[in-house]
């Protein structure tokens, strides 16, 4: 009932006409302009037209020849059915004639009536016609629209994908894509429809220009009561939007953590709520619904009734004065055809307005926001760049919002410091080990590496070149990350292992899997690597996903390795395994990794600790067991020993 209140209150036609018309002559004031009015703010975006111009310079490129040809048979189309008027005044004025049943009169009786039978013979020919070129159409178009979705969100930084998933964006873009083809599509609509109402005009206006004029008027009041009730429901959309958001994000939290509410006995009570919040949205929805077509309704009624009344007393009144049976065929035709058409026209363009309005609200989602703009070159590195080095830098998290409102947002927020004066160098030749407690920045140094998002001070640099000035795609071909979210396609082991290195040979491939201790599993496999890993891997275990993940690693061959918790989910086996691999290939590559594991942080040749966004210690590990609170508490001298010599059995015993 609130939302009811609300509406009522705001809700003021007339208020709206007035002004349009007083804006017309120049007649508000600069502080009535800007009151933050529905004109304004939110609804400050591109109109139809330019939106149009956007989608027909794409299809120039893609489909220019179906859509020229549904251009040209759309004119003849609307050409004939606006002439249906005439044709039928033709053979309907010969009517007193043909009563006195001479021969010449049943002639033009029947040339006339042959005519507006063959007018609507090549309309329904070119229809057909015209239908065909859209299939066509529709195909190139539709190809174009789909690839241009994946290809848009596969373009987009990382870290716009830690707000809105690849997926979420994805579906973005298909909508975006399906919009504009519904853009196209009422645009021929609504322009076969102009030409038709020419063609009517053009007839009133040569038989009865009042009629024409009341006509005018009427459909001038009902497009503007629907401009008005298209914007006013714009903005009322967008807080059920936000509302809706609300519902499915509280039933989604709810339902994700079931093993919570059972073990909680809340099933019943979570349960009411969810239904409760969904009857409350459904509600809200059939209320806007309701109050919508019951205005737009009454207007049509009313509009309906006034021009009802309009034709039939200036078509007895002309009959009565001209006796010319075709002359009322003519005006009932060409008025009924033109009020018809004229709401035809009305209902295509609003349509069109809402595809549009949906297409810049959709764009929002896939603007990278400023928070999240970085400063990117077109620098290539060289084999010889393997070392990374941090000068003074310092880093905190854009401050986002909700998810749905990130579109929107134009100002850069960031939280609390993450990393504060880092200045650490990592070499090729030792193997690097970043640890201490979660949250403390381990991670953001991985980021900042590949470049994720721009460091708030201080300088970021692969070899001498600094991050800023090198191309997203030149790090990516330079460093491998392996990170216990691993990605993979629901394909093969084998082709999933060589995506990074289509050229890999059988002796390559044998060699990584032995060293990520992934050999053995495939061995087991009935198919062996043609068995197909499942959507994100569901097919193999968590353990089994990250050993692939690292040997598709080792197969790329990268000079710089990031490594983030790399031996989640392993054995002391074959952690083994993994570290001996990481240790060989530290003598010629950088390798950094990011860990808890007391073993891993054992066999480092360097061990940086990060603590509240600095590093705190610097060393090897057997040292820093005695220097780093960080590691005193969790590991002894003798732990770190014990961890090595267990190492170094294993590789005795695996040579």
């Amino acid at each position: 009932m609130q939302e009811k209140t609300v509406v009522r209150e705001k809700y003021n036609f007339w208020r709206f006409e007035r002004r349009r018309i007083r804006s017309l002559w120049g007649l508000l004031g600069k502080e009535e302009k800007c009151d933050g009015s529905m004109e304004s703010g939110a609804f400050a975006d591109i109109s139809v037209w330019q939106m149009l111009r956007q989608i027909l310079q794409e299809v120039n490129v893609i489909a220019r020849k179906p859509f020229v040809k549904i251009v040209v048979l759309t004119v003849v189309c609307a050409c004939l059915s606006g002439l249906a008027p005439f044709t039928r005044m033709l053979y309907m004025g010969q009517l007193p004639n043909l009563l006195s049943g001479t021969a010449k009169a049943v002639v033009i009786f029947a040339i006339f009536y042959a005519l507006n039978e063959l007018r609507d013979y090549v309309w329904q020919l070119c229809f057909m016609r015209s239908n065909f070129a859209k299939i066509e159409f529709n195909d190139m178009y539709g190809n174009y629209a789909e690839a241009k979705s994946y290809i848009e969100v596969l373009h987009k930084p990382r870290a716009l994908f830690a707000v809105n998933g690849p997926g979420t964006l994805l579906s973005y873009a298909r909508e975006i894509q399906q919009k504009k083809a519904s853009i196209l599509r009422e645009f021929f609509y609504f322009a076969s429809d102009m030409i038709i109402c020419a063609l009517s005009l053009a007839g009133l206006m040569a038989v009865t220009p009042m009629l024409l004029a009341v006509i005018l008027f009427l459909q001038y009041v009902n497009a503007e009561f629907l401009l008005y009730n298209n914007k006013y429901f714009r903005h009322l959309d967008e807080r059920f939007q936000r509302f809706n958001s609300l519902v499915a994000r509280c039933n989604g939290q709810a339902t994700a953590a079931a093993g919570l509410v059972q073990e909680a006995d809340r099933v019943d009570t979570e349960s009411r709520h969810i239904l409760t919040r969904l009857v409350r949205s459904s509600r809200k929805r059939q209320q806007k619904y309701k109050f919508r077509e019951t205005s737009e309704q009454l207007m049509r009624v009313l509009s309906d009734m006034v021009m009802a009344i309009a034709v039939a007393y200036v078509a007895v009144t002309d009959i009565i004065q001209t006796g010319d049976i075709g002359r009322l065929a003519l005006i009932s035709g060409a008025a009924f055809q033109l009020r018809l058409r004229c709401d035809s026209i009305i209902k295509h363009y609003f349509w069109m307005e809402d595809n549009k309005n949906r297409v810049v609200d959709l764009q929002k989602y896939l603007i990278v926001p400023k928070v999240l703009t970085r400063v990117c070159g077109k620098g290539q590195l060289t084999e010889a760049d393997t070392t990374i080095t941090f000068k003074n830098v310092s880093f905190a998290y854009p401050k986002l919002k909700r998810v749905e409102e990130i579109g929107y947002l134009t100002t850069v927020q960031h939280g609390e410091k993450v990393l504060d004066n880092v200045s650490v160098t990592v070499r090729p030749g030792e193997l690097t080990v970043i640890a201490g407690l979660s949250g403390q920045g381990k991670t953001t140094l991985v980021k900042l590496i590949r470049h994720d998002y721009d460091a708030a001070g201080g300088e970021i640099f692969i070899g001498d070149k600094e991050v800023r000035t090198l191309s997203d795609e030149a790090i990516s071909r330079h460093i491998a990350f392996v990170n216990q979210r691993v990605n993979f396609f629901d394909t093969t082991i084998r082709r999933n292992l060589v995506y990074m290195c289509p050229e890999a040979n059988e002796e390559q491939i044998a060699e990584v899997l032995e060293a990520a201790g992934f050999a053995e599993d495939v061995a087991k496999f009935e198919d062996g690597l043609e068995r197909r890993v499942g959507i994100g891997g569901s097919n193999l275990s968590g353990g089994q996903r990250q050993r692939l993940a690292l040997a598709r690693m080792f197969l790329s061959d990268k000079p710089i390795l990031l490594l983030d918790e790399p031996t989640t989910g392993l054995d002391q086996v074959l952690s083994f395994k993994v570290m001996k691999k990481l240790k060989e290939l530290a003598k010629i590559k950088t390798v950094l990794l990011v860990t808890h594991n007391p073993t891993e942080i054992a066999l480092a040749d360097r061990v940086l600790i990060i603590n509240n966004g600095q590093v705190v210690a610097d060393g090897e590990a057997l040292q820093l067991t005695r220097k780093s609170e960080y590691l005193c508490a969790s590991m002894s001298e003798q732990d770190v020993l014990s961890k090595r010599d267990l190492f170094v059995a294993h590789c005795q015993k695996a040579a």
